[in-house]
This record gives C-alpha cells, sequence and structure tokens, in this order.
C-alpha cells in the first residue's frame, strides 16, 4: 500500500503473505474485509499507513493487528499462551468512540474509571486459543501514567482490569506511551479499552479536542466545538476573537461539562473583512492550550489560509481555509527560491473548508502555500521535515 489517497475494499481481499504498508490507508468493512492467512505477516504501519476497520487474522502466529481510524495508528496484539492452532481466526478493529457510551461506567473493585475516548473490539471467530494481548497507548489516549494504566475488558457487567506491563514509557507532555500486554491469560475476547486505578484529575484518558469550526449565518457567526469526549467541570474554554490574527480578546466564557462534549456560542458583533477566532482551553489542573485559528468573511470576496497543521509537517497536514463563498481555489506550493514545486485544485465551501494536503514527495525544507481565487489569494508558511 503505497498512495497517499488509500484505497477502498468493494470485495473480500485475501493476502496469503505480505502486506508492506508505506503510504495510505484501506478501508474495510465486516462484509468487505481484510484478510491475512496462517504465517502472513505485514510490515510498516504507521498514522499514515493502517486498515481503517476491521481486518481477520488466520493462523498460530502472534500478531499485531495494524488497525485505526482517521489520523490515529492503534495497532492491538494477540500473543500465545496456549491451545493454538492454523486454523485459529481472529478479527480486530480500532474504533474511537467512548466506550462508556456503548457499555456504561461499572469498574471492577479498585478501579477509577476506563478511557472516554476508544476501544478495541477483538473478535475470537474460529477456535478456542488462550492469548495475552496488547494494545497501544498514544497521545490520544491522554494517558498521563502509563505504570497506573491497565488493559480492561467489557465482561457483560463490567470493566475488568485485566494488568498489563508496559514495554516502556516514552514521555510526550503532559502524556505518556507506550506498548502496554495484559497479564491475564484470556479466554473470553470482545470490546477493549484502558482503565485506570487513579483519579480522573491525575490521570484523565479522555480529554481532546476533535474540531473547532465557524460558520456564518446572515449577519451573525456561530461558532462550535467538539471534544471526544465529556470533560471536568472544572475545565474551562474561553473564545477568543481578533481583527488582526495578533491580538486576542475573550468574546465569552464557558464551562467544562461532565455530560456534554458539543459546545456553541455566537458572534453578533462581525466586522467588515476577517473575523478571528481562536480557543483557549485551560484544563482542571490550570494547564492552558489553544486550538487552531479559524475566520469567518463579512462582506468580503477574500480567502484565506487559517492553518496547516501539524507544522512542521512530515508527509501530510491538514488545510483550514476560509471564504466568503462556495467555489474553486487553486494551490501552489513554491520552495524559498521561488520555484513552483506542487500545484492542484480543490473546492471550498462558504464558511470553513479543511482539505488534505500530500507532501509526501517533497524535499525537507521552508515552503510557502499560495491559495488564489480570479478576486483573492492568501500565503501560509510552512515546514517540511
Amino acid at each position: 500500500m503505497n498512495n497517499p489517497a488509500g484505497a477502498t475494499l468493494n470485495s473480500p481481499l485475501t493476502l496469503p503473505y505480505n502486506l508492506t504498508l508505506t503510504s495510505g490507508k484501506i478501508t474495510t468493512t465486516s462484509v468487505n474485509l481484510l484478510m491475512m492467512i496462517d504465517n502472513a505477516t505485514y510490515t510498516g504501519g504507521s498514522a499514515i499507513s493502517f486498515v481503517n476497520g476491521p481486518m481477520k487474522k488466520t493462523g498460530n502466529d502472534n500478531f499485531i493487528f495494524p488497525v485505526g481510524v482517521g489520523s490515529i495508528y492503534a495497532p492491538i496484539g494477540i500473543v500465545n499462551v496456549s491451545g493454538e492452532t492454523i486454523t485459529d481466526e481472529f478479527t480486530a478493529e480500532y474504533k474511537r468512540t467512548n466506550p462508556q457510551s456503548i457499555h456504561g461506567t461499572a469498574t471492577q473493585t479498585g478501579q477509577d474509571h476506563v478511557s472516554f475516548v476508544e476501544y478495541w473490539t477483538l473478535s475470537q471467530v474460529a477456535g478456542t486459543a488462550i492469548k495475552k494481548i496488547s494494545l497501544a497507548v498514544n497521545t490520544t489516549s491522554f494517558c498521563k501514567v502509563l505504570a497506573n494504566t491497565y488493559i480492561s475488558r467489557w465482561n457483560g457487567s463490567l470493566w475488568t482490569n485485566e494488568g498489563s506491563v508496559n514495554g516502556g514509557v516514552t514521555p510526550a507532555p503532559p502524556f505518556e506511551t507506550g506498548t502496554i500486554t495484559s497479564v491475564s491469560n484470556l479466554t473470553a475476547f470482545g470490546d477493549f479499552t484502558l482503565i485506570t486505578d487513579l483519579p480522573f484529575a491525575v490521570n484523565p484518558l479522555p480529554i481532546d479536542l476533535i474540531s473547532f469550526n465557524a460558520v456564518k449565518n446572515n449577519t451573525t457567526a456561530v461558532i462550535s466545538w467538539e471534544l471526544s469526549a465529556c470533560c471536568s467541570k472544572e475545565a474551562k474554554f474561553e473564545l477568543q476573537k481578533s481583527a488582526d490574527n495578533r491580538f486576542f480578546s475573550t468574546l465569552i466564557r464557558v464551562s467544562g461539562s461532565e455530560t456534554n462534549r458539543f459546545y456553541s456560542a455566537n458572534d453578533n458583533r462581525l466586522v467588515k473583512g476577517i473575523n478571528y477566532y481562536r480557543l483557549k482551553m485551560i484544563d482542571a489542573d490550570g494547564k492552558a492550550s489553544y486550538s487552531k485559528t479559524i475566520a469567518i468573511i463579512y462582506e468580503s470576496k477574500d480567502i484565506l489560509i487559517t492553518s496547516v497543521a501539524p507544522n512542521p509537517v512530515h508527509t501530510a497536514a491538514i488545510i483550514t481555509v476560509s471564504s466568503a463563498r462556495q467555489g474553486g481555489v487553486n494551490f501552489t506550493i513554491y520552495d524559498m527560491g521561488g520555484r513552483e514545486v506542487k500545484r492542484w485544485h480543490s473546492g471550498i465551501n462558504e464558511g470553513n473548508t479543511t482539505l488534505t494536503m500530500d507532501i509526501s514527495n517533497l524535499s525537507n525544507g521552508i515552503y510557502q502555500l499560495l491559495a488564489s481565487t480570479i478576486e483573492s489569494k492568501t500565503v501560509f508558511r510552512f515546514i517540511k521535515q
């Protein structure tokens, strides 16, 4: 798989030997399933190349399923304990959904809470093998204390603690990442997630802003944001506004909610030209972070690139473009010598549009991204690493 555009299976596909994941995602469904036979292996697997959906593995080998969703690579592994045969079958899938909304919040005695943001489904389709499992703990798992984070299985009535052995901690302040493997020898499978015996404030497992957007409704800007999961009521949000993208003032303050992850606010005082917005997020521990900047263009024909994220860029980034109207935009990338190195055309909507920019073929360096229409143009500088 070496195509940034990815591929979608329109029928089941069985791989008898090897899968190489370099670039692009393979999208599957429970009907159009990717299957790998006994002794089949894969190489690669990353945030830009994985199986987006369920996949099946047949055989008696240890195996790590290279699954994920969106921009999150979250593999799950099976480790032999006993009883494995070449006809065993396991199916795995990663889901970026709050497992508490699926099964509830009941936990085994001594545990505080499970993740609010993710879970894995691992099904034993054929065989009676006993396994241990491993889970990837990423920055998007929001784990602050890996040593107190364990593998949990929904047993039909509560979230269990299957224990964990971690393979080393990689700091990613304020979080910790790594891979954890269950201590328990599992004879039953199903839905798995992360669990902790520490309180929310110490090892939250949840908070993440997954969208921040603004739309124009006549003379009003409607700004909305969504969290991946509910957050502490002690958290605070400040919606900030600027006329020049330099000096911001607070437009409204909103408290966090333990029962709601959707928020919105209105700005009834749009100024002619570009109105910039950003969100200041203050966690329960007092630490502050900021969203990307978005914009609403009022009574103007301008377009504006408000963000390129991440920046520096490795292989691909998300561009956010604000426009006063729907239409087509020409995008051109120039190196610092003024030479054109990439060009493409895309449609955009009125308001804010997000687009994917693939620069996997560009050399490392500093570049200028130009977006232009007949009536307006905008430039954004980014770094390729």
